[in-house]
């Protein structure tokens, strides 16, 4: 596949967060594969969290979601806390938290796992399980996560 990048939902997310949509893509939820938008030149083909999974090379995660509007600033200081746990966990190669800066209830975490073994102890980690727990009450709507698995960063797409 060369550089192509997959993007699938891993069940590991799913089971821990529950279902979630990927603009265009519709809803997955645990086991169910999702179509994704490969470039015109690559065949269409379903991509699964088994995909994921086997897919040597370096794992990048985007997370976008919503928070109400009078929760930003506890937001942002729930979040501080697995930020610093995530970039000092042995797998982590970087982990970062955007704002959208015409849309300040809009947030997106940006990360970059060594592999998909990183990201599953990641999941299991009890600052990420706590985060979640603490999110009840502050998100509007549900989080978007998507996986990408760059299998070559050595070759160009295109």
């Amino acid at each position: 596949m060369d550089a192509i990048c997959l993007a699938a939902y891993p069940r590991q997310a799913v089971a821990a967060h529950g279902v979630y949509r990927g603009g265009d893509r519709g809803e997955i939820t645990q086991g169910e594969p999702m179509k994704t938008r490969l470039p015109r030149s690559a065949p269409q083909r379903v991509v699964t969290a088994a995909d994921v999974e086997t897919t040597a090379g370096k794992k990048i995660i985007g997370a976008r979601l919503h928070v109400k509007a009078g929760k930003i600033a506890e937001f942002i200081a729930t979040a501080q806390p697995l930020i610093a746990a995530s970039r000092a966990e042995r797998g982590c190669l970087g982990y970062t938290l955007l704002q959208d800066p015409f849309d300040k209830t809009a947030f997106f975490f940006f990360e970059e796992w060594r592999t998909q073994q990183a990201i599953d102890e990641h999941f299991a980690t009890p600052h990420f399980k706590a985060f979640g727990a603490q999110l009840k009450g502050l998100l509007a709507g549900t989080p978007v996560i998507t996986i990408y698995s760059c299998a070559d960063e050595g070759k160009a797409v295109g």
